[in-house]
């Protein structure tokens, strides 16, 4: 049997309502702006250093600072491991901008194409071709692997000249490039896709400051962008928090509680 007060109570239980629903979804939205600014000052930030650096040290293009680059391979990969078969990194493995195993699938390949293929500690793999331009250009810097993995074709390998430049920084500068929309110039749309050449990547301006600036800027980005990441993190769990306000206000109302 559901309740029925008066009038004038049903009203007033009404306007109490709109009235928490309101302050609901104003605490919702400044948790989601203060995310939101969170991210824009990380980005902000790092805009600012990389500007400092090119007045200081000037630039180079990319295809000055890495000792090998390539594409992956194409060959046929899948979710079941037959024998012989090796890890092969995709997009969804690297475009989180960590190396993870989430949805690993694997490929038979021949000595020479792993040989070809294989990735090492250091070695930077960034997405090269993709429907959306926001992915292409994410770029993850390889861990230590437990077995031989290789990377496949959407990806390119960058392989850090270790005297010049360290793949932590590398990752940094073409995260810049890519959230400030500098990247996206060297990409061509090609039925519906993006993609990013080595040769036109190749020519991609980075300023270069000693090796243990580069560390010590690598540092200060991770710490702020830690700190950015516990703000998104806080306001997706308070928002679940907020949403089931609502409900428990309801069922108060209906219990007269209100």
């Amino acid at each position: 049997m559901v309740p029925l007060p008066s009038l004038t109570e049903q009203r007033r239980i009404v306007t109490r309502i709109e009235e928490l629903a309101a302050k609901i979804d104003e605490a919702r939205g400044l948790r989601l702006q203060t995310a939101m600014e969170a991210e824009a000052l990380a980005k902000s930030q790092l805009a600012a250093t990389v500007d400092t650096l090119v007045k200081r040290v000037g630039s180079r293009p990319l295809g000055q600072l890495i000792m090998e680059a390539g594409y992956g391979t194409s060959a046929k990969c899948n979710y079941e491991r037959p024998k012989g078969a090796v890890p092969v990194l995709r997009i969804p493995n690297v475009a989180s901008e960590r190396v993870n195993s989430d949805a690993m699938k694997y490929g038979t390949l021949s000595s020479a194409e792993l040989q070809r293929v294989v990735v090492s500690e250091g070695d930077v793999l960034v997405v090269r071709t993709n429907g959306s331009a926001d992915l292409v250009g994410r770029c993850a810097v390889v861990p230590r692997l437990p077995e031989p993995t290789a990377f496949a074709s959407y990806l390119i390998r960058l392989r850090c000249d270790p005297k010049t430049i360290s793949p932590h920084y590398l990752q940094l500068m073409l995260k810049h490039l890519r959230t400030g929309g500098e990247l996206i110039d060297f990409a061509r749309t090609t039925a519906g896709q993006y993609n990013v050449s080595l040769g036109r990547l190749g020519g991609a301006p980075l300023p270069v400051p000693p090796l243990a600036e580069q560390r010590g800027i690598v540092a200060r980005m991770d710490e702020l962008q830690e700190r950015v990441d516990t703000l998104k993190r806080l306001q997706i769990e308070s928002a679940a928090e907020l949403d089931a306000l609502l409900p428990s206000i309801l069922d108060k109302a209906f219990k007269g509680e209100l």
